[in-house]
């Protein structure tokens, strides 16, 4: 398997625009996202049908092993940076670039040209290392502009692997958490294709090769899970949808359009955006009383974040409340300020597919608050939760505001299921 990088200065340089763009060109890839960013894979995910993310915080060492497995399928993979090259944002180093050192990822640094000319070399020659392949220009205006900004890189025989110019019709558009996601851009694939003809990909003379081999022996159990999916909950990481597909049979469905499979074994709502939606969820009688059934027949349910936002009784705005399933007592209230970062979770009881005294970790992604009674089996060490604690459970439904990635508690939830 090939592999290629795309890095940049800062967040909002073009990242995102110019690895889809790859990946639209490069048949047979896979899109690895550094960090914990759903958004992002998403979007990957609807153009080459495979998009993970890379992250040691929340995968642990061993988050490797998911890219060797994917190296056996795909012919190229394209790893999308975080934030800056060097952003991190731990105490340790988990930044793009220790990423693209560590596997040895030749890498693209775009460059966000708006507000610059000349100085955009400089830029790129701060972040530049023996792994850097050339430059992607991005968001220029007009072709003396665009002179302006090539002149140091021709000057000092920098590689320019792209000129792609300011246009509102390529634009991918952003709300407070990031892009939107795939299922809101109806159009991305045609703007990808637009964006794809000024890129130059002779670079790809250049790509290191990245080949290993790790495959995982799944029980196939007899296990009907349900997973929401639609504009509202759209939030999962591809390991978790891959290794429930394994254990198990999947029957995604739909809260938006008031719409769920019959005899659930486990139920899974993950992230996304019922706050825009909290109109069309309050209406959606049928999917809330087939889980409500579920629950006090004590079948399990798993949910993260917006999965736990439509799990608790009401949201509520400035002006309106919008009554949910009623799972957990409390309620959700919209447009608290925005709560991003990793976190540490400590269980002071079992919870889901962990036993008390266990760490877990994870992070956080939301622009709501929840006030609620309770009870909580998680304590927040690192983080912010639900007022320092998270983790809300009543019978075999768990819900946190922490997102987790499978694969560190693969070995967890396979005896969870098999006990089922």
């Amino acid at each position: 398997m090939k592999i290629i990088g795309i890095t940049a200065p800062f967040t909002g340089s073009g990242k995102t625009t110019v690895t889809l763009a790859i990946a639209n060109h490069l048949e047979n890839s896979a899109v690895f996202k550094i960090g914990p960013d759903f958004i992002d894979t998403g979007l990957a995910r609807s153009i080459t049908g495979y998009a993970e993310n890379i992250d040691r915080y929340i995968e642990n060492k061993n988050y490797k092993k998911l890219i060797c497995e994917a190296s056996e399928k795909y012919d190229y993979a394209i790893f999308e940076g975080v934030m800056g090259l060097h952003d991190s944002g731990l105490d340790f180093n988990n930044s793009t670039y220790y990423y693209f050192k560590k596997l040895s990822i030749p890498h693209l640094i775009v460059i966000d040209v708006s507000r610059l000319a000349e100085n955009a070399y400089y830029i790129y020659k701060g972040l530049r290392n023996n792994l850097t392949l050339g430059v992607i220009i991005n968001n220029y205006h007009g072709e003396k502009h665009l002179r302006m900004v090539k002149k140091e890189f021709i000057k000092h025989n920098v590689k320019i692997f792209g000129e792609i110019p300011f246009d509102q019709d390529i634009y991918i558009e952003e709300r407070h958490l990031g892009l939107k996601t795939y299922m809101e851009n109806i159009d991305l694939k045609e703007k990808i294709r637009k964006i794809e003809k000024y890129i130059n990909f002779e670079f790809l003379e250049y790509l290191n090769d990245f080949n290993c081999i790790y495959n995982e022996k799944i029980k196939k159990m007899n296990l009907k899970i349900g997973i929401a999916m639609d504009k509202a909950f759209n939030f999962y990481y591809q390991y978790n949808l891959n290794l429930l597909s394994r254990i198990g049979e999947i029957k995604f469905f739909s809260p938006l359009l008031n719409e769920i499979p019959e005899n659930l074994d486990f139920v899974y709502f993950g992230g996304g955006y019922p706050e825009l939606y909290k109109e069309e969820l309050e209406k959606s009688y049928k999917v809330k009383e087939k889980i409500l059934i579920h629950v006090e027949n004590k079948k399990t349910l798993y949910a993260e974040c917006g999965g736990l936002m439509y799990l608790m009784d009401k949201i509520v705005d400035k002006k309106n409340e919008y009554k949910m399933v009623g799972i957990f007592n409390g309620k959700v209230i919209e447009k608290a300020g925005l709560t991003l970062g990793y976190t540490e979770l400590l269980a002071e009881n079992d919870y889901f597919i962990f036993r008390k005294g266990d760490v877990i970790k994870g992070h956080e992604f939301h622009y709501s608050s929840i006030e609620s009674d309770g009870p909580f089996s998680l304590k927040v060490i690192r983080g912010k939760g639900i007022d320092g604690k998270d983790g809300l459970y009543y019978n075999n439904a768990f819900a946190s505001y922490t997102h987790l990635h499978f694969f560190p508690y693969r070995n967890k939830l396979l005896k969870y299921f098999e006990k089922m």
